[in-house]
């Protein structure tokens, strides 16, 4: 006994709790890593979904079981052991909400990215999934510490109001987030042009803005919502990945043009195929005009990735060049034809000839 506190009635309930710790520690260090190990091996990724939630809260869970066998027996007064339940119980709760909202979450994710449609995982659909659990378990964390809940929602509405008109900008972008997402018409990994001129990938839809990587130098654009949902978007990635790439070409007026096709779309269907991204349809070529020195015509290829078409553009204009040299094929340069009256002056370097009849 230490100044009048017997220290053997709390032994026990020391023992409980140190009890309950030390199996929490086991589980989380031993049996769960072990569970998590074997996860991994699976092709399923709903038990990664589950032991990933409950990651960390196995120790909350068996501490507060110690906890609760201690105050069993512990020395104190009911009123006192009455308050100590409340608030481990608001604990055990509070544990079951971070793993439901971290379950909610994941699940999102994983279903996102198998179910049919390509619905998109963005950070958007996971935070609301998320905070919709919070919410949920702090009512029933609220109602357990004996609070009115609805005294707190009808505040709430009250109150809602004079926030949506403060925030009228960011609700705006918020359901310009969600409208965007229920459309489908974009979504994460598309490659998208913008009427005012932005272009890249899609990387994240979230509540405010849309996160887009630029094609040429890995930059970060953010685009509000709002402005996403509200502006002329094309997006290359749908309905199909595939892209035609079309260059456009001038022979001669003495050229052959059934060799100049043949020579041509041999060249085409060599570049696609050594690239690897040939969308299974034959490249195309078709004349269009006669041009002012040249006949003109546009080479279309059909590739599988949108970001690869100037890749195969510069591929293709090198390896055209180097057969119409072999073949004898000429791309002309412009020509122009200047008809001159008589006694007219012209210019040739350094002199000034008359040009008669014959000169013209």
């Amino acid at each position: 006994m230490i100044h009048g506190v017997d220290l053997t009635r709390w032994i026990l309930p020391a023992a409980f709790v140190a009890a309950g710790l030390a199996l929490g520690i086991l589980w989380e260090a031993l049996f769960l890593r072990g569970l998590r190990k074997r996860a991994r091996q699976s092709r399923w990724r709903w038990d990664d979904v589950v032991l990933d939630s409950v990651g960390g809260v196995g120790l909350v869970w068996l501490t507060v079981a110690g906890l609760y066998a201690a105050l069993a027996v512990v020395p104190l007064s009911p009123e006192v052991k009455t308050v100590v339940r409340k608030i481990l119980m608001a604990a055990v709760l509070l544990s079951f909400t971070l793993v439901a909202a971290r379950a909610a979450s994941r699940g999102v994710e994983v279903w996102a990215r198998h179910a049919r449609g390509g619905m998109p995982s963005t950070s958007l659909l996971q935070n609301l999934a998320r905070i919709l659990v919070l919410a949920f378990g702090l009512f029933l964390i609220l109602q357990n510490l004996g609070v009115q809940v609805t005294a707190i929602v009808t505040g709430l509405g009250i109150g809602g109001l004079a926030v949506a008109l403060a925030l009228q900008d960011t609700l705006s972008n918020l359901f310009s987030g969600f409208q965007i997402l229920l459309a489908g018409q974009v979504q994460s990994g598309d490659f998208v042009q913008l009427d005012s001129g932005e272009e890249g990938y899609i990387s994240d839809i979230q509540w405010r803005n849309t996160t887009m990587r630029s094609r040429i130098d890995d930059h970060i654009i953010i685009v509000p919502n709002s402005k996403l949902a509200n502006t002329i978007v094309t997006n290359y990635a749908r309905p199909v990945h595939d892209f035609w790439v079309k260059v456009d070409v001038g022979v001669a007026y003495d050229s052959d043009l059934e060799e100049v096709e043949e020579v041509t779309l041999g060249v085409a269907r060599e570049v696609l195929d050594e690239a690897g991204v040939a969308a299974g349809t034959d490249p195309v070529l078709r004349y269009n005009a006669f041009g002012d020195s040249s006949i003109d015509f546009t080479v279309r290829m059909r590739i599988e990735d949108w970001g690869r078409q100037f890749e195969i553009r510069h591929a293709f204009i090198k390896r055209l060049h180097a057969r119409y040299g072999e073949v004898g094929i000429q791309i002309p340069f412009p020509i122009r034809t200047v008809y001159a009256p008589d006694g007219v002056s012209i210019r040739r370097g350094d002199r000034a000839e008359e040009e008669g009849p014959a000169g013209r």
